[in-house]
């Protein structure tokens, strides 16, 4: 069974209201107490298609790399590299194809900063990803998630990195503006991307979607991970 469609987005009209899969965060909504914790999970991979659809599904066919690299690193320059299990440094040249490429394969990190519209949003919840369903189901709550409006995946310390997708009037908030709003909103977790601090790229060595009711990961390549979050 595939995944539920969101809603359309509402126009937000002269208000700050973000729009998260079709669900409005404005700066004057009440935390709801009360929540059934069943309705917050973040995904349930048993309600998914895990075939990626063929080529002839796609209207307009773009090769991976290109979709991700269009996605992910919005500005090229002033990249980071971390080799696994080293430092982060600074790389004052053009970020290439190649480079990306080995990211993806697991041969080092890449991070980037980010663009003035961030087409996603990511959610660091510095906690064992075994035992942090609890932090989970709180920012859940707080942001109005609702049940397959985010993507889990593992961090490379082992935590969680929450993947979503954030509108205003039906496009990319302004960077500014995505800060304004849900940064407050995620504490005490951090929010990514911001204005002045590289975010390291996903779906790379250790990053895995996984399930958070059974902690099961999911070794997806690119075109799978580009399919789930496409369906946000």
């Amino acid at each position: 069974m595939s995944k539920k469609e969101s809603p359309a987005t509402a126009n937000c009209g002269t208000t700050k209201n973000l729009n998260i899969n079709g669900t409005n965060i404005n700066n004057n909504f009440d935390i709801c107490t009360n929540v059934d914790k069943k309705n917050l999970i973040a995904l349930n991979l048993s309600n998914y298609n895990l075939t990626a659809p063929s080529s002839e599904q796609r209207a307009e066919p773009e090769p991976p790399l290109k979709n991700f690299i269009k996605i992910f690193c919005p500005t090229r320059n002033n990249y980071g590299v971390q080799m696994l299990g080293g430092m982060w440094h600074t790389k004052n040249k053009t970020l290439s194809d190649i480079a990306v490429q080995a990211h993806l394969d697991g041969k080092y990190y890449i991070s980037v900063r980010a663009g003035w519209y961030p087409a996603y949003g990511l959610i660091d919840i510095d906690k064992n990803y075994v035992t942090n369903n609890e932090d989970i189901f709180k920012v859940a709550n707080k942001l109005k998630f609702t049940d397959g409006s985010y993507l889990p995946y593992t961090s490379p310390g082992g935590r969680t990195h929450l993947l979503f997708k954030a509108l205003y009037k039906g496009k990319p908030p302004t960077i500014n503006l995505f800060n304004e709003i849900l940064k407050q909103r995620v504490q005490p977790y951090e929010l990514y991307p911001q204005k002045k601090h590289n975010i390291r790229l996903p779906f790379g060595y250790l990053q895995n979607m996984y399930n958070i009711d059974t902690k099961e990961q999911y070794n997806y390549n690119l075109e799978q991970n580009l399919y789930y979050l496409n369906k946000l």
